[in-house]
Order: structure tokens, then C-alpha cells, then sequence
């Protein structure tokens, strides 16, 4: 069997597609994980400015909580533990958003509580009651 210009087609290899590019110098670059390769992990939010705010301005037992949680991130971030650390970030985090609005729903409650009170008052004055 011969080809359109009249050779035999080329069997024995089979075509093989080219690998992936290679760097300066000619080598791949080494895959992740290798043992000389520092590992760079995301840094970990503390929350501990927010914790402090919280716990002064709004919520002293959720801050409290909150000041836990945050003061540990640290801690477990120089012990290598980056899971503890994620959790009591998110922990922290949890616990002062959770102190902000409860705090906003009480001082609802109390705008709503008053607001009558001071409605009642006067038109308790006027007669109209």
C-alpha cells in the first residue's frame, strides 16, 4: 500500500503528543509536594480587634467567648495546627456576629418597648387615652 506521493506510510512508532513545557534550562518544574518545596497556606484572620470591639460595645458574654476563640488562632497557628486554627477562626468570627445581632434585636425590642411608652404618655396627657 503506498501513499499519495507514492512511499510506503511510516509504520512502527506511533505518534506521540508533546509533553508539557519545560522551564529555563530545560527541566520541569517539580510537582507539588516535593520535599524541598516550602507548602504557603493562606493566612488566619484572629478576629481579635473585632472580639474586643464586641465585647466592649455590645455583647460582654458573646465577646467574652469570642475573645476565647480568637486568642487560641495564634497559638495553633505556631503549634502547625492550621485546622484548629481555621476553626477557631471561624469560631470567633461566629460568636461576635451572632453577639452583634442579638444586640441589635434587643435594642429593637427596647426602641419598640419605649417608643410606646412615650406614646401611651402622651396621649395619656392629652386625654385621648
Amino acid at each position: 500500500m503506498n501513499n499519495f506521493n507514492g512511499s510506503k506510510p511510516f509504520s512502527g512508532v506511533s505518534y506521540q503528543p508533546p509533553g508539557p513545557p519545560y522551564g529555563p534550562g530545560g527541566y520541569a518544574p517539580p510537582p507539588m509536594g516535593y520535599p524541598g518545596q516550602p507548602i504557603i497556606l493562606p493566612p488566619v484572620n484572629n478576629h481579635l480587634v473585632f472580639a474586643i470591639m464586641v465585647t466592649i460595645f455590645c455583647c460582654l458574654p458573646g465577646g467574652v467567648i469570642a475573645l476565647i476563640y480568637a486568642s487560641q488562632v495564634n497559638g495553633k497557628l505556631a503549634m502547625g495546627d492550621y485546622n484548629g486554627a481555621m476553626a477557631s477562626s471561624r469560631s470567633a468570627n461566629f460568636w461576635c456576629w451572632l453577639s452583634v445581632i442579638l444586640m441589635g434585636l434587643v435594642y429593637a425590642a427596647m426602641g419598640v418597648f419605649y417608643g410606646i411608652m412615650i406614646l401611651v404618655a402622651i396621649l395619656s396627657e392629652s386625654g385621648g387615652y
